[in-house]
């Protein structure tokens, strides 16, 4: 259970159906069925009422994980600061199966490269830093620089590669 407790509604409110809700909130974003699911449960609809409307929806093409997964993939993809494991892992996050999840983020990085994907997300991120900096300051700063892009779910191969470059951008002596 993922600990929210169902909306509580005050006395004279009317309880609006399990449909209008998931309708309602399909219309501000695309949702995986997993994510409305959730939504639904902590607006406190049945179980019952959730996979009457689910099945429904499934079946009128109102809910496709796998389009809504390409689509958000696309979407990180377009931001430029996600390697192919932190766009698997925010699909796993929103409810998409990690199979499909996989195949998504693979499919929206053809064409590109994670490491020039990371120089771009670092260049993003930390524009305006002064190369030559004292090894201590910039010890720091390739810390900061790992966490970011390990955060991003950049490769520990990818991620020491940008750290190696920066080194050599950054001579000491």
């Amino acid at each position: 259970m993922s600990g929210f407790a169902p909306r509580k509604r005050a006395s004279g409110e009317k309880r609006t159906s399990t449909r209008d809700d998931a309708l309602n909130l399909l219309s501000f974003k695309s949702r995986s069925v997993s994510n409305l699911r959730s939504a639904l449960r902590r607006k406190g609809h049945s179980n019952d009422e959730i996979d009457e409307v689910v099945a429904e929806f499934l079946e009128k093409g109102y809910l496709n994980d796998l389009k809504t997964a390409e689509m958000w993939s696309e979407s990180m993809m377009q931001t430029g600061n996600y390697g192919v494991n932190g766009i698997r892992t925010e699909l796993v996050q929103k409810g998409i199966p990690a199979d499909m999840a996989s195949s998504c983020a693979e499919t929206a990085y053809e064409g590109f490269e994670e490491l020039e994907v990371a120089r771009k997300a670092v260049a993003k991120k930390f524009k305006g830093v002064d190369e030559k900096m004292e090894p201590r300051e910039f010890e720091k700063f390739c810390g900061g620089v790992y966490r970011y892009l390990a955060r991003r779910g950049f490769s520990n191969d990818t991620v020491f590669r940008i750290i190696n470059e920066l080194r050599d951008k950054n001579q000491f002596s």
